[in-house]
């Protein structure tokens, strides 16, 4: 009797060993996450980010190409001044962003912009959900911005564009004036062409030969020390592409054509690729 008292003790004991083994094996395992400073964090925000994700409730339900059917709404961060521009699927927008605490983030209050007016396209929807933004999360080269506790706005990173070994060929120039001049008509002997080398670039100013040095990060550029032979050609509009080329800092690919900007985000320059 003694015997089969001891052996359902224990049964029942591995019985219940057994339970709480398969109830622990049942529980969800979170995944271990990488803690990130808050100083880390606001570093993270250093580059450009394009529009990927809008909440419906600001979209109306609209797919993202049907909102911006010219150019996604994109984002540039300065962390060392705390400064923000890019455009919103229109305009240019600019202006300071402020941090509170781990994860706070305000954005778009008191932003500058261009004026253009366009058809068809909801510049005032990524605005709007701007001045919403309350909180942000960087995961995996993805910034997510949320209203409360809520994601209304996801942007995927650029990733760094390698220029070394690309030659290109000029497609657009501000001008200076307001004349109805063509690029041919600023260019007529040849259109000004730009390939990049590890130790700098090389190309033509459309008359003149050119060469000079660079330095770029993921979306900021400077040329520097640039040298053109002395050659005179008539009717060829040089100078102003040397002025441009002394304003820009700011660089990214954009429907396959290389676009060179200035520090308010005015384009300054375009080349196509040869």
């Amino acid at each position: 009797m003694k015997k089969r008292i001891l052996l359902l003790t224990t049964l029942a004991a591995v019985s219940f060993a057994s339970c709480d083994a398969l109830k622990s094996t049942n529980k969800e395992i979170k995944p271990k996450t990488e803690k990130v400073t808050e100083t880390e964090l606001s570093n993270k925000l250093q580059g450009t980010w394009k529009l990927t994700f809008l909440d419906t409730t600001l979209s109306g339900g609209k797919e993202l190409k049907e909102m911006f059917p010219g150019k996604t709404p994109e984002l540039r961060f300065d962390t060392t001044k705390n400064f923000a521009s890019g455009n919103n699927g229109c305009n240019n927008i600019f202006g300071p962003y402020f941090l509170k605490g781990a994860n706070g983030i305000t954005l778009g209050d008191k932003w500058g912009s261009t004026m253009m007016a366009c058809h068809g396209v909801d510049d005032y929807a990524f605005s709007n959900a701007l001045n919403s933004v309350s909180k942000f999360d960087i995961q995996n080269n993805k910034l997510h911005l949320l209203m409360g506790d809520v994601v209304i706005m996801t942007l995927t990173k650029d990733q760094d564009i390698k220029l070394d070994g690309t030659k290109w060929e000029l497609s657009y120039i501000q001008p200076l004036d307001r004349s109805m001049k063509t690029i041919q008509d600023r260019f007529p002997h040849q259109l000004p062409s730009i390939e990049f080398n590890q130790n700098g670039f090389t190309g033509n100013t459309g008359c003149n030969s050119m060469s000079g040095e660079y330095t770029g990060t993921i979306d900021a550029i400077k040329f520097d020390k640039i040298a053109t032979t002395r050659m005179f050609c008539e009717g060829v509009e040089e100078n102003l592409l040397m002025s441009n080329m002394d304003k820009v800092t700011k660089f990214k690919i954009e429907n396959g054509e290389l676009v060179l900007s200035s520090k308010d985000d005015m384009v300054l320059l375009k080349f196509k690729k040869k």
